[in-house]
C-alpha cells in the first residue's frame, strides 16, 4: 500500500509540474532514471548459433544465422545471445528493456517472423552446438533449453538495419532474481527452406557498433529528485 501512495504522490507531483513549466515556461529535471546500455564485444560478448543435428560450434562467428538452411527438408538456425544485468541493484524499479539486433544480410527476399525465448539453462559461447551445452553436458532437449513461453516477437524482412525487442518484464524478473538470467534464444518455428538470415554477433568486426544491445531503463526503490533547471 505505501508503494501504491508513492506512486500517486508522484503523479500528482509530476501534472503539477507539467502545470507550472506551462504556464510560467519553467523547465524541471527529474533525476534517478538510469539506463543501463551494454554492447557486448569479442571478449565480454557470449553469443554462438546453434545448427541442427550438428556438433558444430558458432562461438567466434562474426555473424548469426538464424531461420532455416538449405538443406533437405531444411535446417533450424538458432542464435543464443546472453547479456549480464548483474550490475543493476536488484531492488530497483524497470521501466523499460530492449534487445536490439542489427541484420547485415538476408539470403532470401521473405520475411521471417522471428521469436524471443528465455533459456532455462546455463551453455558455453565456445562450446554449445545443437547437442552440448558446454563441454560435457547435452542440453536436456537438443536444440536448447528454453521456456516455451514466447517473450518478444517482430518480423524480419529483408531490409538491413535494427530490430528490437521489448523484454521489459524478462528483464525485470532477472535483475530482482524471479528469473536466473542465462539468456535468450532466437527462433524462427514457421521459416520455410532456404529462408535464413544473418545478424552482427558480439564478434563483428566491420562495424562494431553493429553488435547486439541491451538497454535497460530503471530507477532507485526511492522518490526520485526534481530540480527547476530554468
Amino acid at each position: 500500500m505505501q508503494k501504491k501512495r508513492k506512486i500517486i504522490t508522484i503523479s500528482y507531483i509530476l501534472l503539477a509540474l507539467i502545470s507550472i513549466s506551462f504556464l510560467y515556461q519553467t523547465s524541471f529535471q527529474i533525476t534517478g532514471l538510469v539506463v543501463y546500455s551494454e554492447q557486448p564485444n569479442a571478449t565480454t560478448g557470449k553469443d554462438t548459433y546453434l545448427r541442427e543435428n550438428q556438433s558444430t560450434n558458432y562461438g567466434t562467428s562474426t555473424t548469426l544465422r538464424l531461420g532455416t538452411a538449405k538443406t533437405a527438408g531444411g535446417t533450424e538456425l538458432r542464435p543464443l545471445l546472453y547479456f549480464d544485468t548483474s550490475t543493476i541493484p536488484s531492488v530497483n524499479t524497470i521501466t523499460n528493456a530492449n534487445i536490439s539486433i542489427y541484420l547485415t544480410s538476408s539470403d532470401t527476399n521473405e520475411n521471417l517472423t522471428l521469436n524471443l525465448y528465455r533459456l532455462t539453462s546455463n551453455w558455453t559461447e565456445e562450446n554449445a552446438s545443437w547437442y552440448n551445452k558446454d563441454a560435457s553436458t547435452n542440453w536436456t532437449t537438443p536444440g536448447s533449453d528454453y521456456d516455451t513461453e514466447i517473450i518478444a516477437s517482430t518480423i524480419i524482412t529483408n531490409q538491413t538495419g535494427w530490430y528490437n525487442f521489448t523484454i521489459t518484464t524478462l528483464a525485470r524478473n532477472w535483475v530482482n532474481g524471479t528469473s536466473p538470467n542465462y539468456g535468450l534464444m532466437l527462433y524462427a518455428p514457421n521459416a520455410n527452406v532456404s529462408n535464413w538470415k544473418e545478424i552482427a554477433s558480439s564478434d563483428y568486426t566491420l562495424n562494431t557498433a553493429l553488435r547486439p544491445t541491451i538497454t535497460i531503463d530503471h530507477t532507485p526503490n526511492a522518490i526520485p529528485t526534481i530540480n527547476q533547471i530554468s
